[in-house]
């Protein structure tokens, strides 16, 4: 799926260098151009931030072009030249991007089953610092733990309490890592709690592309809050199906259940579809869409 960036903003565009799968490569020179959809230049070739294994580039699509102005459009193309090799990707410009609107906690009031397969643990760091904890009893392997949130209790009963973002997760060492920093060498009783972020987005973009399929793509729709409800059943789907390891098991029975419920509900959900990208909901667009009572604008 194409890329979807807001209209008139700033967005960076990163390309990844990888070695032998996922190992991270290094890279010497970088630089990027932009092509629009009949293949005109927008930006002529410059030159990336370096920072192996990432290049970055910041584009502004208000006041950056070379020689021709950036409009809502689809199909243009990102060209990155990485030591002399070049990589291709499109990405659309759109008034609104489609957005995931769902937080974990979406999916636990869904289904408590979610808690299931190493959701929460708890645990006593050995070391730490103020970026770190270190507990050599956490067996998750690497990076299970990260985009979650990590609780740290003090030993003492001073009612300090840490909430904060897990960056990483190292089997290896026991260690994770968190932002922002602690105000002090962390080596107290802490919970963690897993984070289904990644779970979502992937989810996100398989009912991204099933609205695409019905014949609009879903930045027009004029509320993405509407398929709030799919993403969260994508999800369950997707996770269960990962869970389950014997037919008919409860994971199985799950899966089944919201694999026919994400169908069901794709195909019954009215879509309130801004079919002209004008912003709003027309007179022509809401005969086509008889459950609205009213014109509907952003």
């Amino acid at each position: 799926m194409n890329i979807e960036i807001a209209e008139d903003t700033s967005y960076t565009f990163t390309y990844t260098k990888t070695d032998s799968g996922a190992v991270p490569g290094t890279i010497t020179t970088a630089t990027l151009r932009i092509l629009g959809p009949t293949g005109s230049v927008y930006q002529a070739s410059t030159a990336m931030t370096i920072a192996s294994p990432n290049a970055t580039k910041a584009i502004n699509f208000a006041t950056d072009p070379t020689d021709l102005t950036y409009s809502r459009d689809r199909n243009y193309q990102v060209e990155y030249t990485i030591d002399g090799s070049v990589y291709r990707e499109f990405f659309d410009l759109v008034r609104v991007p489609f957005s995931n609107r769902v937080v974990d906690q979406d999916l636990i009031n869904e289904n408590r089953l979610m808690l299931d397969g190493v959701a929460e643990q708890s645990g006593v760091a050995s070391s730490g610092t103020t970026l770190t904890l270190v507990d050599l009893g956490q067996s998750e392997s690497d990076d299970h733990w990260n985009g979650g949130q990590i609780t740290i209790l003090p030993l003492t009963d001073t009612g300090v309490v840490i909430e904060r973002l897990v960056t990483d997760y190292v089997k290896s060492t026991g260690t994770i890592t968190f932002t922002p920093a602690a105000t002090a060498v962390t080596t107290e009783r802490y919970f963690i709690r897993r984070s289904y972020k990644a779970m979502t987005d992937a989810a996100a973009d398989r009912v991204r592309e099933d609205i695409l399929s019905q014949g609009n793509p879903a930045y027009l729709l004029i509320d993405s809050t509407q398929v709030k409800r799919l993403i969260v059943l994508k999800t369950l789907e997707s996770y269960f199906q990962q869970m389950r390891s014997a037919e008919g098991d409860k994971y199985d029975l799950q899966f089944k259940y919201y694999e026919t419920e994400y169908k069901r509900q794709l195909a019954a959900i009215p879509l309130i579809i801004d079919i002209d990208d004008s912003g709003g909901i027309d007179s022509e667009e809401e005969k086509g869409q008889a459950f609205m009572s009213v014109a509907v604008s952003r």
